[in-house]
């Protein structure tokens, strides 16, 4: 039916159209902006927008050809709106892709007949209906399950909130962002090819989610791209990730300060974290230590990688004890003349240092002698003695964390001591902090 037609014309089609009494063989009326304002036809059952409308005013008309009914027939209405993809266009894109605008076009159709239709879809957080008790499968049709969500977050993004093209303009960039880049951890100074700023678009995102003024849908459409909320968080994540690919190859996490892996400062970053090592979070600690329980050892790190070259000999069916003198290892390690060290003075390494190489067969791990064990209420004055020495050789008590004193043939972790004891000075007895105070102790 077309409006070129003569008014009896379309008076007749309108009338076989409304009369059509065989379900079998549906009827199909093809028009063009013909049924609109004051044509009444309530038997119409499904509208097809073949040719998207630009016009509202005639998308609200068309949509309202289908919803109208007479009253009790209890009619069910079907809007088809086909969706034309140009061959760069993605079609899950349902937010950016300009070809899915006459959906949006149809939506708000619907929203101006009843609300609670666009409100049964727009929620992210069930994707189910908000009223009634209907199934939505009985009115809604989606054909792959990830369409339902993005149907929501575009809904409430597009229609409910038709004010946001700024946001879904930074939104379009992050997605884009993600497909090449298959992450959302983009530099704060990065722009897209666009030149949009989607690094400083990304920090103001997470500003307005750290103080609660993100909106849950915005938030819901980040965190399906795997945004970072917290940068901080992410750092450390990233360098533990690294870290356990390098314990996995190497056995433990004494990797030189100058190491990089996969172009990832992973010796610098593990050296941070040991200059941390008192104020870190327990979790992150813990993470460390399982991968390896002596990541931050009171003795060098050079030994600890000498000792690794050693277990992997050892476990490979070698006796330590008959290691020739000059023998080195396939990547260069002088491990014959390491051995030989170890064995001379094992008495000057710290007791775990003994033990490991004990479990080794390298050495006889000596159990300490009574008058050597130190009881636990002595330990404070140990510290301090040990202070007191390195204060005597050094002049100043400025002490490496690591550092390990030895007093009377026996290890103090000096280092570590001082960095408790500044921690908890407020919980200090008055005469340790006046000792320390003596030693010129910096707090």
């Amino acid at each position: 039916i077309s409006g070129t037609h003569p008014p009896r014309t379309r008076r007749r089609i309108l009338l076989d159209f409304a009369t059509h009494t065989h379900p079998e063989q549906p009827a199909v009326l093809s028009n063009a902006r013909v049924l609109g304002e004051g044509i009444d036809v309530p038997t119409i059952d499904a509208v097809v927008f073949a040719d998207p409308k630009n016009s509202p005013v005639d998308t609200v008309q068309a949509v309202g050809r289908a919803l109208r009914q007479t009253p009790g027939a209890g009619k069910k209405a079907t809007l088809i709106v086909p969706v034309y993809l140009t061959p760069d266009e993605d079609p899950d894109d349902l937010l950016g892709a300009d070809a899915y605008t006459p959906l949006w076009r149809t939506v708000q159709a619907l929203r101006a007949h009843d609300e609670r239709l666009t409100a049964r879809l727009a929620d992210p957080r069930t994707h189910r209906p908000t009223l009634g008790s209907e199934d939505p499968g009985a009115w809604l049709h989606f054909e792959r399950p990830t369409q339902q969500e993005e149907v929501a977050l575009a809904l409430t993004l597009r229609v409910l909130n038709p004010k946001s093209a700024e946001w879904r303009r930074g939104l379009t960039a992050a997605r884009r962002y993600h497909r090449t880049h298959h992450h959302l951890d983009a530099p704060q100074t990065h722009e897209d090819p666009d030149g949009y700023p989607l690094g400083r678009w990304l920090t103001w995102q997470r500003h307005l989610h750290t103080t609660g003024a993100l909106d849950p849908a915005r938030t819901h459409a980040l965190e399906r791209l795997g945004i970072i909320w917290n940068p901080q968080q992410h750092a450390f994540d990233r360098g533990l990730a690294h870290a356990t690919a390098y314990t996995h190859h190497h056995g433990h996490l004494a990797a030189p300060v100058d190491h990089h892996q996969d172009g990832f400062a992973l010796g610098r970053w593990l050296a941070t974290q040991r200059k941390r090592a008192d104020d870190l979070a327990p979790p992150r600690a813990q993470a460390l230590q399982d991968l390896d329980p002596h990541w931050n050892p009171p003795w060098p790190l050079t030994w600890h990688r000498s000792y690794h070259a050693a277990r992997r000999h050892h476990t490979a069916g070698h006796r330590l004890t008959d290691v020739p003198r000059d023998y080195n290892t396939e990547d260069g390690h002088r491990l014959g003349e390491w051995l030989h060290k170890q064995r001379l003075h094992p008495e000057r390494l710290h007791p775990t240092q003994q033990q490991l190489l004990a479990d080794l067969d390298l050495i006889q791990k000596a159990e300490p002698s009574p008058e050597k064990r130190k009881p636990a209420a002595r330990k404070p004055e140990q510290g301090l003695a040990a202070a007191r020495a390195f204060h005597r050789r050094e002049g100043h008590l400025d002490v490496p964390q690591r550092h390990v004193e030895v007093l009377d043939g026996e290890p103090v972790r000096l280092g570590q001591w001082i960095s408790n004891a500044r921690r908890r000075k407020e919980r200090l007895p008055a005469e340790r902090i006046r000792a320390l105070d003596v030693l010129n102790m910096r707090w």
